[in-house]
């Protein structure tokens, strides 16, 4: 005689098994979804800071080019501010532009001020929304070496006070953060200023 199994219901045993593989498939689907955003987030940070970076050489170049600038000032400047400085933009009015580099729009002329000797803290800019608001950029410019008249090879370091015969000085613009993994990342650009003709 054959006995007859009730194939209606699902066994105590399939069910946590199934509830087993939903688990683990919604938790690799939350790791996977938080390492993206936490990739996304790292590699926004990294292009706010090149941005930043440029911004601030950009700036120096600027500087430059203004009527309010003169080579052996900048190069006394430099001197005094061996271990790193920043620049500063002014509002017509002489507030400090925050976070930027960038001459909001009627506030032209903007005037430069060099401040050495400290460390700048910038937020993010523009409407990147994927860098998290309390992220802070520490920048720091600093003169890397210097070329003098009739000489093709560079000095180390900064300029010389006093010096008047210094053409061309390589600044480098060092930032710092920490990123969504809590590890302190930095990256550099440099540039050459040149003295104006």
């Amino acid at each position: 005689m054959k006995t007859q199994r009730n194939k209606n219901g699902m066994t105590l045993i399939e069910i946590m098994f199934a509830f087993a593989i939903i688990a683990t498939v919604l938790t690799l689907s939350y790791a996977a979804s938080l390492n993206a955003w936490r990739t996304a987030t790292s590699s926004n940070q990294r292009t706010q800071a090149q941005y930043l970076v440029q911004q601030s050489l950009e700036a120096v170049k600027a500087y430059r080019e203004t009527e309010d600038f003169f080579w052996d000032d900048f190069m006394d400047e430099l001197a005094g501010a061996s271990s790193g400085f920043y620049m500063v933009m002014l509002n017509k009015d002489g507030s400090e532009i925050p976070n930027s580099y960038v001459c909001p729009a009627g506030a032209e002329p903007c005037e430069f001020k060099l401040n050495s000797g400290e460390d700048k803290d910038l937020k993010s800019i523009g409407s990147n929304t994927s860098v998290p608001d309390n992220t802070t950029f520490i920048l720091k410019i600093r003169p890397a070496e210097y070329y003098e008249a009739n000489s093709n090879s560079a000095n180390g370091g900064a300029p010389p006070a006093g010096s008047d015969n210094i053409t061309a000085v390589n600044l480098i613009a060092e930032i710092t953060w920490t990123d969504t993994n809590g590890i302190v990342s930095n990256l550099a650009a440099s540039t050459i200023i040149t003295e104006p003709r």
